[in-house]
């Protein structure tokens, strides 16, 4: 796809998840925009069907510098991949497809279903999670994690970003909620839930690539897929070197078992369908040309901002102005009024409340989008998931 501007690649991906109804992985070219793009999906689409892929660390081998959250964040796809059949979108960078994961197979002997119902003896339920080496405490707290008091097990998943509270009635689970680990209250019930180790020290299995993973007839988009390719090959050569340095006293597995080459990506790559968002062009593509700019600089200059909304009228577009909240939208309409514009001005665009990143106008279509937080060069923050 070229000739696009803005946000409308994460349009794109929502209108396809929409109405192909299949799952998409959207591959991003960093951390940041990835960030961003998941917020717009979320919104767009709703949370529960999007779900983001991150990296676990920044350099081949470096094990010690793991952030726990990103573990739960993986995990929680690939038991989605595994176990849930409901469609979704997940966003990924380079960086995070450069790590194998487990197979289908080698991640189930890691995990264990609890449901309501369940005769479990509750001694065996204390010996499977010292077996998936989640460690005792008083409060759970983190990923990994279980307390015991009385009828009560609280345990912290690796597959869910929230903890779960299992009420025992003898040997039967008579409920499972799930539960906020500062206030401890439940936040609902749930009919069932994944107990998963962490995967990352699992001692056996065999690993792949993400992609492996994925349905056959998925949809892969990417915002530019000579730059993941070349990010791979890096991450990969650059794993290859540090293997060479690191002690022979200690067994260490080779980079083809842990990380993703080049080769082995294009390989997977090509047996999806494909959408790529780039002028450097892969493969021989079939090029679909948009007529797209980025929304104009306006610098806060209001009145420059009137006279653009009425060339764009008197031109025939129809424009659309995203708001992040009520406050920025009055603002807006009095500084309008501020220099007796407001009527006027008013009919000049429409509004609409969304956490748009970037702005575009469609010569093609005839639409301009703008967003607050460009018109007044706000810097717009995204919801991290950690």
């Amino acid at each position: 796809v070229k000739g696009f501007a803005g946000s409308v690649p994460s349009i794109l991906v929502a209108e396809l998840f929409l109405t192909q109804k299949k799952d998409v992985l959207f591959i991003i070219d960093d951390k940041e925009s990835s960030n961003y793009i998941t917020s717009e999906l979320e919104e767009m689409i709703g949370e529960e069907n999007v779900l983001y892929f991150p990296e676990t660390h920044l350099e081949p081998y470096q094990v010690e510098k793991t952030q726990n959250a990103n573990i739960v964040l993986r995990t929680e796809v690939l038991n989605r991949l595994n176990f849930d059949k409901k469609k979704k979108i997940i966003v990924a960078t380079a960086s995070s497809l450069s790590e194998k994961v487990l197979k289908k197979e080698d991640f189930k002997a890691i995990s264990h279903t609890i449901k309501v119902g369940d005769q479990l003896d509750f001694d065996f339920t204390e010996e499977l999670l010292n077996q998936f080496n989640f460690n005792y405490t008083d409060f759970v707290s983190e990923p990994g994690e279980f307390s015991v008091r009385g009828g009560i097990v609280d345990v912290f998943s690796y597959a869910y970003e929230k903890p779960f509270r299992i009420t025992f009635f003898g040997n039967e689970v008579e409920s499972i909620k799930e539960f906020d680990i500062e206030t401890q209250l439940s936040t609902g019930k749930v009919n069932d839930f994944e107990l998963v180790s962490n995967m990352n020290f699992a001692v056996s299995g065999s690993k792949v690539s993400l992609l492996d993973l994925l349905p056959k007839d998925s949809f892969i988009v990417t915002k530019n897929a000579y730059l993941t390719v070349k990010k791979l090959k890096d991450f990969y050569e650059k794993a290859e070197q540090k293997f060479e340095t690191l002690s022979k006293e200690i067994k260490h597995q080779k980079p083809e078992i842990l990380f993703v080459s080049d080769e082995v990506f294009l390989k997977d790559f090509q047996k999806f369908k494909i959408i790529d968002f780039t002028s450097q062009q892969l493969n021989d593509f079939t090029t679909l040309q948009l007529n797209q700019t980025q929304q104009p600089s306006f610098h806060k200059n209001f009145e420059l901002l009137a006279e653009d909304l009425k060339e764009k009228k008197a031109e025939g577009y129809e424009t659309w102005i995203s708001f992040s909240s009520e406050k920025q939208k009055e603002r807006l309409e009095e500084i309008f009024a501020s220099f007796q514009q407001e009527e006027e001005n008013q009919k000049l665009y429409n509004v609409f409340k969304s956490e748009l990143h970037e702005g575009f106008v469609d010569s093609q279509l005839k639409i301009s989008v703008y967003t607050d937080h460009q018109i007044f060069d706000r810097y717009q923050r995204y919801k991290a998931k950690n």
